[in-house]
């Protein structure tokens, strides 16, 4: 299960990722893995549809850019994440 940010907009990716059973927050947190952005600001204009931004040695956190993605692509991403970090 991942500690996953959404902004407010986001309704159907929020719901479908609570079905999933994921931890949802509204704002990144210490424990967010992974922010899911919509609301682009001029100072991220430039960012990836996936960027990995390192806040420390040992916590980096997955940005996804919704606005340059699809629901299902986005989803498909996450998913992909959860079946790794069950492995681990």
């Amino acid at each position: 299960m991942l500690t996953i940010s959404v902004q407010n907009d986001l309704h159907l990716i929020r719901e479908a990722l609570e079905i999933r059973g994921h931890n949802i927050a509204n704002e990144m947190n210490q424990d967010t893995s992974i922010y899911i952005v919509s609301n682009i600001d001029e100072d991220w204009e430039q960012m990836k549809s996936l960027e990995w931004i390192c806040l420390s040695k040992e916590k980096c956190v997955l940005i996804i850019n919704a606005s340059k993605l699809s629901v299902e692509k986005i989803l498909e991403k996450i998913d992909h994440i959860a079946k790794k970090q069950a492995v681990c």
